[in-house]
């Protein structure tokens, strides 16, 4: 998604989670992106994907802690994320456990659905909804 036009990257930034038997499951998403030119406020301005962190967890308290999650940049090539589908298949964890996910993410209800895998969790996800919105101060360019 490298260079392409993202509209409206606040929705799908932040955190997402869906509760579990005996946890829950997250994804934290943090996009970066770049806006040509000078202008003085996002509001109509053409935003340009530049970079993604993603953050596969699973946590058992009332928030993420150190070692809930497993990070993945866009850059790596286990990690595939095309318009509103995002694929990471690791085939073998170096730290923490091994996860697969693929899942689409619909603007419509704005929700991720699909397939989660992390470590011996292995479910369908019907939707992972947004719990936190990312509290951005307004942007003085």
């Amino acid at each position: 998604m490298r260079g392409f036009v993202i509209d409206h990257p606040e929705r799908l930034s932040g955190s997402w989670e869906v509760k579990g038997d005996h946890a829950i499951y997250g994804l934290h998403i943090q996009l970066t992106t770049k806006v040509n030119g000078a202008p003085t406020t996002l509001i109509g301005a053409q935003q340009i994907f530049h970079s993604a962190l993603i953050e596969v967890y699973e946590r058992t308290g009332p928030t993420r802690k150190v070692g809930d999650g497993s990070w993945f940049s866009d850059e790596l090539p286990q990690l595939l994320w095309t318009d509103r589908h995002l694929v990471i298949k690791e085939s073998a964890a170096k730290t923490g456990p091994k996860v697969q996910l693929d899942l689409i993410f619909d603007p419509v209800s704005t929700s991720w659905s699909g397939r989660f895998r992390r470590g011996t969790v292995d479910r369908p996800v019907t939707s992972f909804a947004l719990i936190r919105k990312l509290e951005l101060p307004e942007a003085h360019l």
